[in-house]
């Protein structure tokens, strides 16, 4: 198969390049925008102001305030990105896309008539800053099964690469907890901290938390963020991997696969779980609120399954409509 595609998406650890990778692996030629700027973050959340954080979160109007706002400020450095984009493409592919303005997705879309639109989701529905983006879209995926069943898009779990097999490396961690910390996550910082300060003299922990602004904490934190391959590295040496879920998030985090790549047990607060086909003995789903960990589940090995990540290359095949 050969062909243009444009990739729109986050640029979130490797997984643009992971898919890039496998994109021109056969002969498909690739050009990629992140479709999720800092500046268009920072202008929607305010991060320190809590108070107008919350109007965000409980009242739309406000969330359409601040969706305008935000494109008005990221549209100058997107007109910039459009203007060295080819002039045709038979895919154009979009993970998540919230925070990418309407008036450029007029443009593609008006631009390339002939070019199929494709759309996954990697967050919830209810997560993301807008959704009425998805009307530009041929064809929709999410990682989501609700979302899939009430919008009536097809369901897709998120990939892992199939190298993350390799798993030679001893478990010398018992818990691993990676994660971004910041105003607008304060309360995964919270759990964190609460869980870290009850087992600390129980568990061996690799703990890694990248701060993304100034929020407060006694814990260790650093200002980069760990690469893909230290994290792939942490997760194969490490029993055991937190997993904190945002407010009212439900679908699982692409940790899940990962963890399941390195046979790595999860312990998550994200109760919903529980109806996905990745959900097995080795995960532990904790209370937030109080968070309890089972001895026995960090101590015990490892839970041989017949359970297969989503591989890169079935990703895209699904993406696609490949087939075979």
């Amino acid at each position: 198969m050969c062909g243009n595609i444009l990739l729109l998406m986050p640029d979130f650890f490797d997984y643009p390049k992971m898919i890039i990778d496998e994109l021109q692996s056969r002969c498909i030629n690739v050009d990629y925008i992140c479709n999720e700027s800092d500046i268009y973050r920072a202008e929607y959340s305010r991060r320190k102001n809590f108070i107008y954080r919350n109007l965000i979160h409980f009242f739309p109007f406000m969330r359409i305030i601040a969706t305008k706002r935000a494109e008005k400020a990221v549209t100058q450095w997107y007109n910039k990105q459009l203007s060295t984009i080819k002039d045709n493409y038979d895919y154009i592919i979009c993970i998540k896309g919230d925070m990418f303005p309407e008036k450029h997705y007029s443009f593609l879309r008006h631009k390339y008539q002939k070019s199929t639109f494709i759309l996954y989701q990697w967050d919830d529905l209810s997560l993301l800053v807008k959704t009425r983006h998805t009307k530009w879209f041929n064809q929709k995926l999410s990682y989501n099964i609700d979302d899939c069943k009430r919008k009536g898009f097809k369901y897709l779990p998120m990939f892992s690469q199939t190298y993350l097999t390799e798993n030679d490396i001893a478990k010398k961690y018992d818990i691993a907890i990676i994660g971004t910390i910041d105003y607008a996550h304060e309360k995964r910082l919270r759990i964190i901290e609460k869980i870290y300060n009850k087992y600390k003299e129980t568990f061996s922990f690799y703990l890694y938390l990248y701060r993304r602004d100034d929020i407060k904490t006694l814990l260790p934190t650093y200002n980069t963020k760990l690469s893909f391959e230290d994290y792939i590295k942490v997760l194969q040496s490490s029993k055991c991997i937190v997993d904190i879920a945002l407010i009212n998030q439900h679908g699982p985090t692409t940790r899940f696969n990962d963890a399941l790549g390195t046979k790595t047990k999860v312990i998550t607060t994200n109760k919903y779980i529980k109806s996905y086909p990745i959900f097995s003995d080795n995960i532990l789903i904790i209370d937030e609120n109080n968070p309890t960990i089972d001895k026995k589940f960090v101590t015990d090995p490892y839970c041989n399954n017949n359970l297969e990540f989503m591989s890169i290359k079935r990703w895209c095949n699904t993406i696609l409509g490949i087939t075979k």
